[in-house]
């Protein structure tokens, strides 16, 4: 998965090196209050302090009781400084395996514009919906009880920025649809989620057969084609669907990144859904109109029979290997 960015602005009556000089004087970390999933901080020390300042680590402990070590890799003050925040207890440890915070310069007259930039690495797909829903992200999800244990605990779990209603609530609400189904119940979905039109609908869905021994949708149309019957006016794009869920919390394997076609008639449309596939961590790739669905679903067809039938087991993914243009051989 790609590291969750956010961005933090203000320009100051200082120099540049005035504000290096400040972030070095811990007495003053206490006023940051907080952003996003980043907690306020309540004190900090340096733990090692070297004389070339890049190296130093500074202890930090939260407002909230948490911990973590911040190092600083990168120290031009009149440019740019970078931190490495690591080591970190409960329960930002439970989300992240690090962050990087990064402080930008650009000088104007006697004005200096600051630009300060969080990098967070999600552990886990669960966490990076988390961090998604912490940094500003909102989500509805369209369930059938959602008032039951399960509903709740997910919601208590991420927090404010997500609920949870009827179908219809979450579609009128989402500028982007997810519709992760089972094929058997993917139109009654489409039908209880109402108007549709100009709406993003990611079709997650393969049109199965109940004992999962093929499809019962192919070849000369597709199952995201029929979700665009259903949705009328709805961007459709086929996407998610060739890999296990497994894959969506971790898409990088052995140092390569799984491959995620997506498909779509909506250009537009189609370049937000790479870009989710992107942001998740996929190789995303253009694969063409809607039509190509025909091709990706029995492709789906292939993972599932080599995970559940082949022996293979779910930690797998496809790649597409590029050749590269200097190098033809």
């Amino acid at each position: 998965m790609k590291p969750i960015t956010f961005t933090c602005e203000e320009t100051l009556p200082l120099a540049p090196e005035d504000i290096a000089r400040q972030i070095l004087d811990l007495t003053k970390w206490p006023d940051f209050h907080g952003y996003g999933p980043i907690p306020g901080i309540q004190s900090a020390e340096f733990a090692v302090q070297t004389p070339g300042i890049v190296g130093s680590r500074i202890r930090v402990t939260n407002r909230d009781g948490s911990s973590h070590v911040e190092e600083i890799v990168e120290w031009q003050p009149d440019q740019r400084i970078r931190l490495q925040m690591k080591e970190f207890s409960p329960p930002l440890s439970r989300l992240a395996t690090g962050f990087e915070e990064t402080w930008e310069f650009q000088v104007t007259g006697n004005e200096t514009h600051v630009s300060r930039s969080f990098h967070l690495h999600a552990k886990t797909f669960p966490a990076w919906l988390l961090l998604q829903v912490m940094t500003g992200h909102y989500i509805f999800f369209g369930v059938r009880h959602s008032n039951d244990d399960k509903t709740r605990q997910l919601l208590q779990s991420l927090g404010n920025k997500a609920q949870a209603g009827m179908v219809a609530e979450a579609a009128a609400f989402g500028e982007v649809v997810v519709l992760a189904t089972p094929w058997p119940a993917t139109e009654a979905a489409v039908r209880a989620a109402g108007d549709l039109q100009s709406k993003i609908v990611i079709d997650c869905t393969n049109p199965l057969k109940p004992d999962v021994s093929g499809l019962e949708v192919g070849f000369t149309t597709s199952g995201a084609e029929q979700v665009a019957q259903w949705a009328k006016g709805a961007k459709v794009c086929k996407a998610f669907n060739t890999s296990g869920s497994n894959n969506m919390s971790d898409s990088v394997i052995n140092g390569i990144r799984a491959v995620m076609f997506v498909c779509g008639d909506d250009e537009a449309a189609k370049s937000v859904v790479m870009q989710l596939a992107d942001d998740i961590g996929f190789d995303a790739v253009d694969a063409g109109k809607l039509e190509q669905a025909r091709l990706l679903e029995p492709w789906a067809m292939l993972w599932i029979s080599l995970a559940f039938q082949g022996g293979m087991g779910r930690d797998f993914g496809f790649a597409l290997l590029r050749r590269s243009k200097d190098n033809p051989a």
